[in-house]
C-alpha cells in the first residue's frame, strides 16, 4: 500500500514528539520511575525490531529472544573488557548477523524449527560457558557507560534508552518506506517473485534478523551502581553460635542431603547460588515453612527443627521471604505492628518511629496500603517488619530480587548498617558480588549441596567461584 507524503511526515513527527516528551519525564523522575521508563523504552526497541522481522519480512522466529540475548552478552562482555558502547553496539549487530546466516537458507516452517533449536543452544551455552558469560548468574560488575567525560547515572541511562527507542521507531519507519523495506515485503509475500525481481531472500532475511536483534542496553543500565561500589566486609568474629544446622536433608526427592552450617552472633553469613540452587528451600526449612526429612537445627540452645513456624518466630527467628510477601490490604503501619505481634515487651510505637527513620520511604507512605508500594518499598517494609520482632537472627531471602539498581543499593546500605550494629543476618541472594561485600562468611550452593565455604574475602578471590558464580573471567 502506498504511503502519502503527509503520512511519511506525520509518523516521524509523532515519534519526535513522543520522544521529546519522554526525555524530560526521565530527567525529572525518581530513580524507580526512571527504571520503569527505561524498561518501557527497551520494550519499544524490541517491538520495533520484531516488527521488521515479522511485519516486513514475515519470518517466524520463535526463539528470537536469543538473538537479543546475544546482543546483550556481546555488549556486556566487551564493556567488561573496557570497550565502550560506540564499538560494542555495532559488534553485537555484526555477531547477530553472522549467527543468523546459516539458518536463513531454509523456508518459513523450517526456519521456525531452526530458531527454536538455536534458542536452546544459546540458552544452554550461556549457562554452561561460565568463563565467558558468568553462567546462570549472568555478568556482573559491568561498568556504567560514559558519554564523553561524564559517567552515566540512572537518569542518563533512562534518557539514553528513550532516545534509542525513538531512533528505533524512526529507523523502522524509514526502512518500511525504503527499497529494503519493499524487498522484505516481497520476500514475505513470495520468495519466488522476490527472486525473479532480483531480491535475494537470504540477504533480506539476514538484514531483518540483524536489525531486529538490537543489543540490550539493560545490562549497562543494571550495572550502573550495582557492583561497582565496594563495601568493606567485617572480619569474622569468634562468638557463640546463634544458629547451628546439622545433617540437613530436605526438599523434593531430598534435594539437600546431609549438609551442615552455622551462624555466629553478630555475623552476616551469605548463602550464594544461582536461581534454583536451593537457597529459598533452606530459608523455608529454617523458618519452619517446609519440613526437613532429617536435620538437627538449634537456635541458641533450643532445638527448633520440630517446631511450627509461629513457634520459631516467637523464639526470635524472623524471615523476610522471597517476593516480599507484604500484606497488601493493610497499611504500612499495620504491617509493622504485626511484625511485633509475637514479641514480648518493648515500645512498639518507638520502634515504628525508628523504622521510619531507618527507611524514610516508608515514613512517606506510613498510612498507604502495602499493595500500592513499589517493589523496593515493599522489600524495605519486609525487612522493617522482620526487625520489629527484635529477632536474634534475621533471614533475608533474595532481597535484591526484581529491584532497580538504586533501590538495591539503598536496601544493602541498610543491611550494612544492621550488620555494623551487630544484627545477626543470614542472607540468601543470587547477586554474589554484592553479597560478599557485606558478608563475613559465605557458603556456595550448587544443585542442593554446598560446594565451597569460607570468609567473604576468600570466596571473592577464589578463581573457580569467579567463573561459576561471580560472572568474572580469569586468565
Amino acid at each position: 500500500m502506498a504511503t502519502s507524503p503527509a503520512d511519511r511526515f506525520r509518523v516521524p513527527t509523532l515519534i519526535a514528539v513522543l520522544t521529546s516528551a519522554s526525555l524530560p519525564l526521565a530527567t525529572l523522575s525518581e530513580d524507580c520511575t526512571s527504571f520503569v521508563l527505561a524498561l518501557v523504552a527497551l520494550g519499544v526497541i524490541v517491538g520495533a525490531g520484531l516488527n521488521i522481522l515479522y511485519g516486513l519480512s514475515g519470518q517466524i522466529s520463535l526463539g528470537h529472544i536469543r538473538f537479543y540475548a546475544i546482543g546483550a552478552y556481546t555488549v556486556g562482555i566487551l564493556s567488561l573488557k573496557g570497550i565502550g558502547l560506540r564499538l560494542s553496539l555495532p559488534a553485537a549487530g555484526a555477531i547477530g548477523l553472522l549467527l543468523a546466516l546459516p539458518a536463513l537458507r531454509v523456508a518459513r516452517p523450517y526456519l521456525a524449527m531452526v530458531a527454536i533449536a538455536f534458542a536452546f543452544v544459546v540458552q544452554h551455552g550461556a549457562i554452561e560457558w561460565r568463563a565467558m558469560t558468568g553462567g546462570a548468574n549472568g555478568l556482573s560488575g559491568i561498568p556504567a557507560p560514559a558519554f564523553g567525560a561524564r559517567v552515566a547515572g540512572e537518569r542518563e541511562l533512562a534518557m539514553f534508552a528513550i532516545a534509542l527507542a525513538g531512533f528505533s521507531l524512526w529507523l523502522f519507519s524509514r526502512i518500511a518506506n525504503s527499497t529494503w523495506g519493499k524487498g522484505m515485503l516481497a520476500v514475505r509475500d513470495s520468495e519466488v517473485a522476490a527472486r525473479s525481481l532480483g531480491v535475494d531472500p537470504v540477504v533480506m532475511k539476514t538484514a531483518a534478523f540483524a536489525l531486529s536483534a538490537n543489543p540490550d542496553v539493560r545490562r549497562a543500565y543494571l550495572g550502573t551502581e550495582l557492583h561497582t561500589r565496594r563495601r568493606i566486609a567485617m572480619q569474622p568474629r569468634q562468638r557463640e553460635r546463634a544458629l547451628n544446622v546439622l545433617n540437613l536433608t530436605a526438599g523434593a526427592a531430598n534435594v539437600f542431603d546431609d549438609f551442615s552450617f552455622d551462624i555466629r552472633e553478630g555475623e552476616m553469613v551469605a548463602i550464594l547460588g544461582a536461581n534454583g540452587a536451593g537457597k529459598t528451600t533452606i530459608m523455608r526449612v529454617l523458618a519452619g515453612l517446609l519440613p526437613a526429612s532429617r536435620a538437627v537445627i538449634t537456635l541458641g540452645a533450643r532445638r527448633i527443627d520440630n517446631l511450627k513456624p509461629h513457634e520459631i518466630a516467637a523464639l526470635g527467628l524472623a524471615l523476610a521471604p522471597e517476593g516480599r510477601q507484604v500484606l497488601p490490604g493493610l497499611s504500612v503501619q499495620d504491617n509493622l505492628e504485626l511484625g511485633a505481634s509475637r514479641r514480648r515487651g518493648g515500645d512498639i510505637v518507638a520502634d515504628i518511629e525508628r523504622m521510619k527513620q531507618r527507611f524514610p520511604r516508608l515514613a512517606e507512605h506510613i498510612s498507604t496500603r502495602a499493595g500500592l508500594l513499589s517493589g523496593g518499598e515493599q522489600q524495605m517494609l519486609a525487612i522493617a517488619r522482620g526487625l520489629m520482632a527484635h529477632p536474634c537472627i534475621l533471614l533475608l531471602d533474595e532481597p535484591s530480587l526484581g529491584l532497580a539498581p538504586q533501590i538495591i543499593d539503598e536496601v544493602f546500605d541498610v543491611l550494612s548498617q544492621l550488620r555494623d550494629n551487630g544484627t545477626t543476618i543470614l542472607l540468601a541472594d543470587q547477586m554474589a558480588v554484592l553479597a560478599l561485600t557485606l558478608a563475613d562468611r559465605g557458603y556456595v550452593l550448587e544443585r542442593g549441596r554446598f560446594v565451597q565455604s569460607g570468609t567473604a574475602e576468600q570466596l571473592a578471590m577464589d578463581p573457580e567461584l569467579e567463573s561459576s558464580y561471580l560472572g568474572k573471567t580469569h586468565a
